[in-house]
């Protein structure tokens, strides 16, 4: 069982051993927990609480029609907190139809499955669900998994969870889209440090401020994490840095954020039944980890022009990864990967009058630059490591998206909803 103490002090700070990332104080506040899922469609519709239906992937888009991109559930901050939840694997899990399990032995690096559809950070296993961070997808580009460590989610207002298929949340919407609307800077002001500890040498510290004065705000927050495991020689540590500044004047509305991860967790992996009843806290292959550092740079900003909304995204991100496993055929095989991704999307959004009903719809266009590396080293224990393979990748994706929505009976509504897009690949 965890302990913890918070406080808020005016200038909270506290060593921290990452330098590269943390500098000096770090340590964050409670983590978010779980709002209530959208009510069964059976029931009468006098019945339902008011859902807000945001189905795309620029988080500064507002309502949509019911429908236009699925069934969406939320996910408030303030649930989160109170359920003390560590991952987006965990949140996910508070809602119905979604299990998660432990194929890689690391509490941060959970598999989720939903309603079928699989989104996990162990590659070879088919991804089924789209995650966005403030509008920027996160799958990887290589084998579209998704690292759950490097997510910030402490730093998150809510989560959107717009159940699928969507041709309007990209590619591998095919279970759902999840996008992770970050924290901006609020009236009052908030300060707030958080020190926790518990068993298997687990501690943690998080730090988090905000503010807004005028048209500006901003938000920064810091968490950094470490833990023994609870089995053998699983040791962890996780350190994120969260940082967005926010401007407000007339018609526009805007953010620039930047995160970062520079974590080290070492994987135990699945045991054989015979090897688990004898002693389940075994290291079957001890020494596997994964070592990735993340920097992710955003733009986000809306505007309303008449009756529509005109909404802007782009993004710059950078991910290394260093990774050793022993079971990769060959045997001890040490992955660095290095990722370099840039792109953006313009949608608009708007509603007219049509017969006496609102036709609410949604036209886009998005694309991205994406460069890959791929080196694997065969790991011996008497010489240096030996590159055995090297894959270079470069690939543009271009896509136009369009949808609408038109209620043609109180309980009736049509939909329409269509995306064209197009990927080149070089090297």
């Amino acid at each position: 069982m965890d302990c913890g103490l918070a406080v808020r002090p005016a200038n909270p700070q506290s060593p921290i051993r990452n330098p590269q990332l943390l500098a000096g104080a770090l340590i964050l506040a409670s983590l978010p927990s779980l709002a209530g899922a959208q009510q069964p469609d059976s029931l009468p519709t006098d019945t339902l609480a008011a859902v807000v239906v945001s189905g795309v992937r620029l988080p500064t888009v507002r309502e949509l029609a019911r429908g236009l991109a699925g069934r969406t559930a939320t996910l408030h901050a303030a649930d989160l907190d109170a359920r003390g939840v560590r991952s987006l694997a965990d949140a996910l899990e508070q809602l119905p139809g979604i299990t998660t399990s432990d194929e890689l032995g690391a509490p941060g690096q959970l598999d989720v499955t939903l309603r079928g559809f699989q989104v996990s950070p162990t590659i070879g296993l088919p991804q089924g669900v789209t995650v966005y961070l403030d509008g920027v997808r996160v799958n990887e580009p290589d084998a579209h998994e998704v690292n759950f460590d490097l997510l910030p989610l402490e730093d998150v207002d809510h989560v959107d969870v717009t159940y699928g298929p969507s041709v309007l949340l990209g590619r591998n919407s095919l279970g759902a889209a999840v996008n992770l609307v970050t924290r901006r800077g609020t009236v009052p002001a908030e300060r707030e440090v958080e020190v926790s500890g518990g068993s298997f040498g687990r501690y943690e510290l998080k730090a988090r401020a905000g503010d807004r004065r005028g048209m500006w705000d901003y938000y920064v927050g810091t968490r950094y994490e470490h833990e023994d495991g609870w089995r053998a020689a699983t040791p962890s540590r996780t350190a994120t840095l969260f940082g967005k500044l926010g401007v407000t004047s007339g018609t526009w509305d805007a953010t620039l954020s930047y995160a970062a991860a520079d974590n080290r967790i070492f994987q135990a992996g699945s045991l054989p039944e015979s090897a688990y009843a004898a002693a389940p806290r075994v290291n079957f292959t001890p020494g596997d980890y994964f070592a990735p550092l993340a920097h992710l740079v955003t733009l986000n900003a809306h505007r309303l022009v008449g009756g529509m909304q005109l909404a802007l995204n782009g993004f710059g991100r950078a991910l290394t990864t260093d990774q050793f496993n022993r079971n990769a055929s060959p045997p001890d095989t040490r992955e660095r990967n290095r990722e370099r991704l840039g792109g953006g999307a313009v949608q608009v959004s708007g509603s007219v009058a049509l017969a006496g009903r609102p036709l609410r719809w949604l036209a886009g266009v998005d694309g991205a630059y994406q460069h890959t590396a791929v080196r694997l080293y065969a790991v011996r224990s008497t010489s240096p490591d030996s590159l055995t393979e090297s894959v270079l990748t470069n690939e543009v994706d271009l896509g136009a998206f369009v949808g609408a929505n038109w209620p043609l009976a109180p309980a009736l509504t049509a939909t329409v909803a269509g995306r064209y897009g197009s990927t080149s690949f070089d090297g």
